[in-house]
């Protein structure tokens, strides 16, 4: 049995996914500054650049399912 996603659930799925990303990106970049390798860690680092980007991509998609507007106003559907 095949389930198709929504919108909301993809979208869900996606801010989910880029959030976990970026926070296993940041754990790595911690570990290894700890450990005085900057060139792998300034890899991982854009790696979390990347997610927040994605992040910020999403948040600000029309697939967002806030009812709110950015400014903190209700939508009105």
């Amino acid at each position: 049995m095949t389930t198709e996603m929504t919108d909301r659930e993809r979208w869900l799925h996606d801010l989910r996914n880029a959030v976990n990303t970026t926070g296993m990106a940041l754990a790595v970049t911690k570990r290894l500054l700890a450990a005085g390798d900057t060139a792998r860690a300034a890899f991982f680092l854009s790696d979390a650049e990347t997610g927040c980007e994605t992040c910020r991509v999403l948040l600000h998609s029309s697939a967002d399912p806030s009812p709110q507007t950015p400014d903190g106003r209700v939508r009105e559907e």
